[in-house]
């Protein structure tokens, strides 16, 4: 997540001198000069529709392109982690412009009876900093090939997420958002399932969120809270 970089790229692979990207965001250059040092770690709300303007893309594609740059030295052949990947840096863009903060991505937690924990990040709520939470993707347990799951199959995935969320002894996190690509045939049918379950409330933030990372929207969500 550098937003140095990506000012740094677009600038020089237009051809552009420093006051002319200020011209073209329409700041002052000394603007310019403190993102490319990294003093400015992302970018207003009038830059970024700057930004939305000069590039001629929507919001959410260029806090993406901001947040998640994507090292194309790492080799990673297979498509589905890749798309994956994808839908979760949107998904967490989309709670960046939903007043969200995205503290690191990934994340990994340690835990004294379960070792590692990686989460696809770790997020928290603007000008409430005790307000954090972790985001994972179904598609991380359940690959492409898998539409069914029982109840009782779902039932232990969401305790057994639960078990390990509360293991997690570094630091204090509110809730968990899970995940699922509605453009995944297989993720809509276990969003179903999931959805389906009657449960208890809980006392805190578990939600499973069917997510259209094509067009940016949330179109369900299952709440435990």
């Amino acid at each position: 997540m550098a937003f140095c970089d990506f000012l740094r790229d677009l600038r020089e692979q237009n051809h552009l001198t420093q006051a002319q990207m200020a011209e073209i965001l329409d700041v002052n250059i000394n603007t310019i000069k403190q993102i490319e040092a990294n003093k400015i770690k992302t970018p207003s709300n009038r830059v970024l529709d700057s930004f939305c303007d000069y590039l001629q893309e929507d919001r959410l594609t260029v806090i993406t392109k901001i947040l998640f740059r994507r090292d194309e030295t790492i080799e990673v052949k297979d498509e589905y982690t890749i798309s994956q990947a994808n839908v979760l840096s949107r998904y967490m863009s989309y709670l960046y412009l939903e007043g969200w903060n995205v503290d690191q991505a990934p994340i990994t937690y340690h835990t004294k009876y379960l070792g590692d924990l990686i989460y696809a990040g770790q997020l928290t709520k603007k000008r409430e900093p005790n307000n954090k939470i972790v985001i994972e993707s179904i598609g991380a347990t359940y690959g492409k090939e898998i539409d069914y799951i029982s109840n009782d199959e779902a039932i232990y995935y969401m305790t057994s997420s639960m078990a390990a969320f509360f293991c997690i002894d570094e630091i204090r996190l509110k809730g968990i958002h899970t995940v699922f690509d509605v453009n995944m045939e297989n993720h809509r049918k276990l969003f179903s399932i999931f959805k389906n379950l009657k449960l208890n409330k809980i006392p805190f933030n578990y939600q499973m969120v069917l997510f259209d990372s094509k067009n940016g929207k949330v179109l369900d969500i299952k709440e435990l809270r």
